[in-house]
């Protein structure tokens, strides 16, 4: 267990089967407390390990977890011991922690061949995709030499017939001129253009700056507005408490004048039905009498 932990990187210096002769449960502590961060970083244990209840809720927060994560179920009552049959759980945790670590590692270097295999299979399948687009390009280029070389003929004659043709000087000079003249209106517009970017860019990189400095000054005053706190605020709290005071009267009052008209139809309506009971009785009496 010592080796395992040595191995894992564990920090704590004095640990050996020296700490184990005798019960010492805060070392076993640390070492749940070293171990079980690394299945879950987010894992919570109890942390007071002083009293034996916080000793007790310790071990079955960390067993519960190990229990959720991996399946193991921990003996509780030997790490409880805090002496060598401690070890012998804790070797369980860490041997663990150890395979998974392996397992990991030797899965890096699998990604690593494929990812090598892969980036090579990728280079030769780009230089054929080059190879190709290639071969088409020199297809393209011999079919239009060979139209090409199909009109050099009348090609050819055209030529000779103009180099034989007297050809105007002074046209040709014109035609240079009117050339030039149009290009260089041309590269007037373009420079014209370009003149009229830049002022832009400078009024625009000028009102930004504006709009930025306005920016600061506004959030300056927006800090400083948050922190005041107004004159009229102490005046509205009292209002608003006796506000909430004068709307508890007014509920209280409201439920008891509900209450008292509801008592009040329930009186009106018994008065009527004794009201109506009454002209009964008069009306059998009437005619008692009449019959008699």
């Amino acid at each position: 267990f010592i080796e395992s932990m040595k191995s894992l990187g564990y920090p704590g210096d004095g640990l050996s089967m020296e700490s184990f002769r005798t019960p010492h449960f805060d070392t076993v502590a640390s070492c749940i407390r070293w171990l079980l961060p690394r299945y879950d970083p987010e894992v919570q244990l109890h942390g007071d390990v002083s009293t034996e209840e916080g000793r007790i809720a310790f071990l079955k927060s960390a067993g519960r977890v190990m229990f959720l994560k991996t399946r193991m179920k921990l003996n509780l009552r030997s790490l409880y011991m805090a002496d060598s049959n401690a070890t012998a759980e804790l070797l369980q945790v860490s041997t663990l922690l150890q395979q998974a670590i392996a397992s990991a590692s030797s899965e890096k270097v699998c990604e690593n061949f494929v990812f090598l295999f892969l980036t090579t299979l990728f280079k030769r399948a780009f230089d054929v995709k080059a190879a190709r687009s290639l071969v088409l390009e020199i297809i393209k280029a011999g079919a239009t030499l060979y139209d090409d070389l199909a009109t050099e003929m009348q090609l050819q004659g055209e030529r000779n017939m103009a180099a034989s043709t007297n050809t105007d000087i002074e046209q040709i000079e014109n035609l240079v001129r009117e050339g030039t003249f149009s290009l260089l209106q041309t590269v007037s517009s373009v420079e014209q253009q370009q003149h009229s970017c830049e002022k832009d860019e400078k009024s625009l990189s000028i009102t930004h700056e504006k709009r930025k400095v306005e920016l600061e000054r506004c959030k300056k005053r927006l800090s400083v507005l948050e922190n005041v706190r107004p004159a009229y605020l102490d005046e509205y709290e009292v209002l608003q408490s006796e506000l909430q005071r004068l709307f508890g009267v007014y509920l209280e009052k409201f439920h008891n004048l509900r209450w008292l008209e509801s008592q009040l139809e329930t009186h009106n309506q018994e008065e009527q039905e004794k009201l109506q009971e009454s002209f009964a009785m008069m009306k059998r009496l009437q005619q008692q009498l009449q019959d008699e």
